[in-house]
């Protein structure tokens, strides 16, 4: 794959921690743990309207 230039993106896991910093795979994490607040919060607003 380097000598194609590609490289692999493998998703995060969910407990994910941040690698040192200026890692590519940060971003990804960080998304992750806004796409899982965005989860919880709607989670909460059904749990609270029900």
């Amino acid at each position: 794959m380097k000598n194609k230039g590609i490289t692999p993106s493998i998703p995060p896991r969910r407990n994910a921690g941040y690698w040192e910093e200026g890692d590519p795979r940060n971003e990804e994490v960080k998304t992750l743990e806004k796409d899982k607040l965005a989860e919880l919060k709607k989670e909460e607003v059904i749990t609270k309207s029900h």
